[in-house]
Formats: C-alpha cells, sequence, structure tokens
C-alpha cells in the first residue's frame, strides 16, 4: 500500500474499551461527512465487535482505522487471542446458508448482525498488536462513506490491508484521535 493509505491505532482499556472504540469510530466517519444511519451502523458493528473480543479473548485489544488518500474505508478490532476459534465456521455458515436458522442457541448472534450490517463485508486473520507487539487476532469490516446510505452500501474497499500494520502505511498515529 504505502503513500497515501494511513493507520490511526487506538489502545482499547479493558474497562472502557466499547466507548473508546465507539467514540474513535463516530468521530472519524463524522470528521469524513458520512451520514448518521451508516455511522450509527458502523457504531453497532464496532461494539459487538469490541464487546466479542473483550468476552472471548484477551488483551490487548486496539482499535485502527485505515484510510486512502484521507477517506476511512476500513475498521480493524485486534486481541490478543492468536486462535481463529470459530470464526471460519461461523462466516462460511452466513455466507452460503443465510442467518438465524443457521446458528446454535445464543453464540454466533452478533457476528450475525456485523454480517448483516456489512452485507458480508467483514473479514478475520492473523495479526500483531502495533503498540504492543504481540500476535493474536484481527476482525475487520469495510466503513462506510459519504456517499454510503449503509454499511450494506459500502462499495468494494481499494484494497484489503493485510496483516502486519507498519509495512502497509505511509504512516501510523497512534493514541487519540484529533
Amino acid at each position: 500500500m504505502g503513500r497515501g493509505y494511513h493507520a490511526q491505532v487506538k489502545p482499547l482499556g479493558a474497562g472502557r474499551a466499547t466507548h473508546q472504540a465507539r467514540s474513535m469510530v463516530v468521530d472519524v466517519l463524522d470528521r469524513a461527512g458520512v451520514g448518521h444511519d451508516a455511522a450509527y451502523e458502523a457504531e453497532v458493528v464496532v461494539s459487538e465487535l469490541v464487546c466479542n473480543a473483550v468476552r472471548h479473548s484477551r488483551e490487548p485489544y486496539e482499535m485502527r482505522i485505515i484510510s486512502a488518500h484521507g477517506h476511512p474505508y476500513w475498521c480493524e478490532i485486534f486481541d490478543g487471542d492468536q486462535a481463529l476459534q470459530n470464526l471460519p465456521h461461523t462466516l462460511e455458515k452466513l455466507s452460503t446458508k443465510g442467518f438465524s436458522s443457521t446458528l446454535d442457541g445464543v453464540s454466533g448472534r452478533g457476528l450475525e448482525i456485523v454480517y448483516r450490517l456489512t452485507a458480508g463485508r467483514c473479514e478475520f486473520y492473523p495479526g500483531h498488536c502495533y503498540v504492543a507487539p504481540r500476535p493474536g487476532k484481527v476482525v475487520a469490516f469495510a466503513l462506510p462513506t459519504r456517499y454510503s446510505t449503509s454499511l450494506a452500501s459500502v462499495q468494494q474497499s481499494p484494497s484489503t490491508p493485510g496483516p502486519i500494520l507498519e509495512e502497509r502505511f505511509g504512516s501510523v498515529l497512534v493514541g487519540d484521535v484529533a
């Protein structure tokens, strides 16, 4: 990627992770001119992914918003658990068999919400924490643009970021988003 691509990285504290992530995505999308409905859907997705990370994995947690030429387009939630657990199986079920009837019990409902709101534009992959270099996993989704009416209407992203942050971007901003 390189020039023109930038990442904003926010370490998330376990006690305030969801609040911190929601605030960051709302702020970034507001400054990008994204409409209220689409930004709200992104906030719901971020909330669900961070809650899942805190509930089912371990620290460190961080959120990354990737921008291409000044436009945010991809959001990553990192956690310190390397195991992808049932994510591949759940996403495969959602993509091939539809919703609700494919998931057993309560587990997986949050990922179903994420999958529906993003129209399947969500992924997971092994990754490394940028702030405290440790391996883990990333669950990510395409962000809406100022032209999106919802997350489901997001056009194809310029490219899906790969797993090694520092090799992908022209700059990385760590900390609070100004």
